[in-house]
Order: C-alpha cells, then structure tokens, then sequence
C-alpha cells in the first residue's frame, strides 16, 4: 500500500514589524519566553520595541498572542492610561491606535485574517 502524501500547513508569514502609534515594533519569534519566571506564549517590552512571541506555537494560537502583545503596545501608547478605569473609557481610547494600527501594517492585517489550509 502506498502512503499518504504528507500535508503541510500553508501560512502567511508573520510581519517582521508593525507601527503602533509614533513605535515601530520588531517581532522576533524565540525559542522559549518567560515573564518574571512564569512561562509565556508572547511578551511585548516597549522599552526595546519588540513583540516576542514563541515560535512552537499553532497557526492560531501564534495569531492570538501577537494581537494580544499588539494590544499591549497600543495600551502603552494611549496617553493618561492610568486614569482610565472603565472597560468603556480603554475602548474608547483603544479604538482609534487599533485603527491606525490596522490601516498603517497590511502585513499583520493579511496574516491576523489568514485561516490554515492544508497543501
């Protein structure tokens, strides 16, 4: 009997970069993370402007992370953050960075909105 060809996942690549507000982020995917010695799937430090984010993870999953860490950058760039104490008052400050963010990085737009698919 002969095999099954082997199916390979077919991705979009994931940004090398994205603007979020006046900050342009590098995205580096590393072999392992953690954050104050807890394990991680993805990490922002906006000191060094980088989104990291675990290379093992799924398709999904790699997706999830980078628009969670994505969110992160865009809570460092609304201004007065810690007057904010309300869920509607964060989006309401959120909504425009996530737009310009959207607008100004079609790469992460193409790879957010790519579904898997098998060769």
């Amino acid at each position: 009997m002969i095999d099954p060809p082997v199916t390979r996942c077919k991705v979009s690549k994931i940004p090398k970069e994205i603007k979020v507000g006046a900050h342009v982020y590098k995205i580096r995917l590393v072999a392992g993370l953690e954050e104050e010695g807890v394990k991680a799937n993805g990490m922002l430090d906006s000191d060094a402007c980088e989104i990291l984010l675990l290379r093992s993870l799924t398709h999904t999953k790699m997706q999830e992370i980078l628009l969670h860490e994505t969110l992160h950058a865009i809570f460092y760039a609304i201004p007065n953050k810690s007057n904010i104490l309300e869920e509607e008052e964060f989006v309401t400050h959120a909504s425009p960075h996530l737009l310009q963010v959207l607008q100004e990085n079609p790469k992460l737009v193409e790879y957010l909105s790519t579904k898997s698919s098998f060769l």
